[in-house]
């Protein structure tokens, strides 16, 4: 068995990889699995992990805040709700848009790429066929 076919690009898993979520916009997504997206899910579930379940509000507030401050490295391009520019430099924008049921299918698609490791391993992959 080779275990290159599990190797991820450690830089890539840290720094992110580029998601591009139209022609125009999109984000630089790290790892769930990086160290930095598991501090901020460490320190976010720390104070219910006595709780059986989650109330919906509370688990929409932890996923925002995990997007937001674990696995977006960055937002580019323009952003907008209701044809209004959204400022996504502003530390907790985003964040505060996300906990919207609305926009429930954007935070799974960014969770679901920050857990398909397969994003994070491009340049390894590359770098093999060049050898």
């Amino acid at each position: 068995m080779e275990l290159n076919e599990f190797a991820v690009d450690p830089k890539k898993s840290e720094d992110g990889f580029k998601l591009e979520l139209s022609e125009t916009s999109g984000v630089v997504l790290r790892s769930a699995s990086s160290e930095k997206a598991a501090k901020v899910l460490e320190r976010l579930m720390k104070p219910y992990v006595a709780f059986q379940k989650i109330p919906d509000d509370v688990s929409r507030r932890i996923d925002a805040q995990f997007v937001c401050q674990g696995l977006v490295a960055s937002w580019y391009g323009p952003w907008t709700l209701d044809g209004k520019k959204i400022d996504t430099s502003k530390p907790g924008e985003m964040e505060k848009l996300l906990q919207d049921p609305r926009f429930a299918a954007l935070r799974r698609k960014l969770i679901m790429a920050a857990r398909n490791e397969a994003n994070f391993k491009e340049e390894l992959e590359a770098a093999a066929e060049k050898n």
